[in-house]
C-alpha cells in the first residue's frame, strides 16, 4: 500500500484492519491449538491407564502371596453392578456435555445472525435519517 493510500484511510478502516488481522491470527493457530489439547488429553488417558496398571500390579504382587479367601459372589455381583451404573452415568454425562457444547455453538450462530440483522436495520435507519435530514452536497 502506497503512502497516499495509507494517508487516505479512515480511523474505521485502520481499526477494522487491525481487528480482522487479530482474528485471522487466532484462526491460523486454532488447528495447532486443538491438536495440542487432543495430544494432552491422549497423553493423560495413556498415563492414567499405565499408572493404574502399574499400581494394580504392585498391589497384586504384595497381596497374592498372603492367600486371602475368595471374594464372595454377592460382592463380585455388586461391584459389577456398580461399575455398570458408573459407566452408564459417565456415558450419559458425556452425551449431555456434547449436546450442551453443540447447543452453545448453535446459539452463538443464532446470536451472530441476530446481531447482523440488527446492524443492517440500524444502517438502514441511519441512511434514511441522512437522506431525509442531511442532503448530500450534490442535492443542494
Amino acid at each position: 500500500m502506497s503512502e497516499t493510500e495509507r494517508a487516505g484511510r479512515s480511523i474505521f478502516d485502520i481499526y477494522r484492519d487491525s481487528v480482522v488481522n487479530m482474528i485471522n491470527e487466532f484462526d491460523k493457530v486454532r488447528p495447532a491449538y486443538m491438536q495440542s489439547i487432543t495430544n494432552l488429553q491422549n497423553q493423560a488417558i495413556d498415563s492414567i491407564r499405565k499408572l493404574t496398571e502399574l499400581t494394580l500390579s504392585a498391589q497384586r504382587e504384595f497381596i497374592e502371596p498372603m492367600r486371602l479367601p475368595a471374594v464372595p459372589e454377592a460382592w463380585i455381583r455388586g461391584t459389577d453392578e456398580l461399575n455398570d451404573a458408573l459407566t452408564k452415568t459417565t456415558s450419559i454425562a458425556n452425551k449431555v456435555m456434547i449436546a450442551s457444547i453443540d447447543t452453545a455453538t448453535q446459539n452463538m450462530k443464532i446470536a451472530t445472525d441476530a446481531c447482523e440483522t440488527f446492524a443492517r436495520i440500524n444502517q438502514n435507519i441511519i441512511k434514511s435519517i441522512r437522506s431525509t435530514f442531511m442532503p448530500t452536497r450534490e442535492s443542494s
